[in-house]
């Protein structure tokens, strides 16, 4: 058989995979080929001697079992990003509660549980996939705590990721305060309490921000202040005599 013919023949075969859905079978192609231009699979076949399966490989065309394979894999990603979005995690229970398709054990034996949560870029319960995402998790957690915690108390916080967890991947608690950009050995210190910022500062009594932090609040107020009419900038000033210039009063400024 000639290539120019074989190239046509797969030309029409994707036009007909894209009526039937995305894949062919041999039954499919027969009813959606364009029967002007193109033979039935038995007669292209008495030429052609090859199985189909072999035509759709070559022709870059799923079977209905792979298309079906690849579409159930979308859409386990798409559910474990989504349980990822509600609960902060993956887990078996939380799926299968939701009555999601396709079953978390079709998505064990075809796929893997961990290939999909890596393909989704999402966690397991009480697993991370990655060291990336387990340190962001710690940074988010000591900024929940407000400052830097010993290992005994961030273990009897039940704050996620555990220690454990840590040691799974491989690091120390020193070692994945580190990598969070804190210094473990400064018990106590406080964390910065501006939006985003994760700076590790001496606890000072009222103190909430770091001078970097503290200063941007002190424009902002300086921005509004700029705007403010005579009454609002009276009450402001009030405000300032009356309670002094701490990181309370900053803050209930910044947001007013």
């Amino acid at each position: 058989m000639s290539m120019e013919l074989e190239n046509k023949y797969i030309a029409e075969a994707k036009l007909a995979a894209k009526q039937a859905g995305g894949y062919l079978t041999v039954e499919l192609f027969d009813l959606y080929r364009d029967k002007e231009k193109t033979t039935t699979w038995d007669t292209y076949n008495r030429k052609a001697k090859t199985n189909f399966k072999d035509f759709l490989k070559k022709a870059d065309i799923p079977t209905k079992e792979e298309y079906l394979l690849e579409k159930n894999r979308i859409k386990a990603i798409s559910n474990f990003k989504l349980l990822n979005v509600l609960n902060g995690y993956v887990d078996k229970i939380d799926y299968e509660e939701g009555n999601l398709e396709p079953a978390w054990d079709y998505i064990s034996d075809h796929f893997g549980i961990e290939k999909i949560c890596k393909a989704a870029e999402v966690n397991l319960k009480n697993k991370y996939t990655n060291v990336e995402s387990m340190i962001v998790d710690l940074k988010n957690s000591i900024k929940k705590i407000g400052y830097i915690p010993t290992k005994v108390e961030y273990d009897s916080l039940k704050l996620k990721p555990s220690t454990s967890a840590m040691n799974n991947k491989g690091l120390s608690w020193t070692e994945a305060m580190k990598k969070a950009e804190f210094s473990p050995k400064k018990v106590g210190e406080k964390v910065c309490e501006y939006e985003r910022c994760y700076s590790q500062f001496p606890y000072i009594e009222g103190k909430r921000f770091c001078i970097t932090c503290e200063n941007k609040i002190k424009n902002e107020i300086l921005n509004k202040i700029e705007l403010m009419n005579t009454k609002d900038l009276k009450d402001v000033t009030k405000v300032l005599v009356l309670e002094g210039n701490n990181h309370n009063l900053l803050d209930k400024l910044r947001k007013k």
